[in-house]
């Protein structure tokens, strides 16, 4: 496995289990069962989905930035399934 391969894997791995850490803080009733640490996302996840509010997606997107040390355009955060 080249270099490249093997860092998405990580680099995914960690967003998933932030993502899951997040879900479970705002006290989500359940994690969708297309977000585990073994699977990769599935390509129609959205925010949307994950019932988050704009609040939430603030919170979610500073987590990001943070942990990845990576800038996230404000209109990320805005975008909603059309």
């Amino acid at each position: 496995m080249d270099d490249n391969c093997e860092k998405r894997k990580n680099i995914e791995s960690q967003l998933r289990i932030l993502l899951q850490e997040f879900l479970k803080e705002l006290n989500k009733s359940r994690l969708l069962s297309n977000i585990s640490v073994e699977s990769g996302f599935s390509h129609d996840l959205t925010l949307d989905s994950l019932g988050l509010d704009s609040l939430s997606r603030v919170e979610l997107f500073h987590r990001i930035e943070q942990q990845f040390e990576v800038y996230l355009p404000n209109t990320l955060i805005i975008q909603k399934e059309m």
